[in-house]
């Protein structure tokens, strides 16, 4: 799924099966490297009422500046979480950074709600 601009994102929280994990980050992020193995396996391994995105914050100028406008981000690597009925840029949970703990912690959480 394709998420570049604030409409797709308005568009795609309209369509939210369950749950949506927006992952923001850039091909030249040494810390979104560090993270990219865990949050490709947990992204694989997704299940069915749940959308997993990831966002190059370069190729999707639009939407991050957006967020980041709206202190919705503050630097990458971000992960957000929208649950199902949130159609607003507030996401209900996001984690920030490297810390491993916290990623897994963040999607056991969220996983936990449907």
């Amino acid at each position: 799924m394709e998420l570049k601009t604030r409409n797709d994102f308005q568009n795609i929280l309209k369509q939210n099966p369950g749950l949506i994990f927006i992952k923001l980050g850039a091909t030249w992020c040494k810390p979104c490297e560090i993270i990219s193995p865990i949050v490709d396996d947990v992204f694989e391994k997704m299940p069915e009422n749940a959308l997993a995105i990831k966002v190059d914050v370069d190729e999707s100028f639009d939407f991050y500046a957006f967020l980041k406008a709206k202190k919705m981000v503050q630097g990458i690597p971000t992960i957000l979480c929208y649950h199902k009925g949130n159609e607003s840029y507030i996401p209900d949970d996001s984690v920030s950074g490297t810390n491993t703990n916290q990623i897994y912690n963040f999607f056991r959480t969220n996983l936990e709600i449907i």
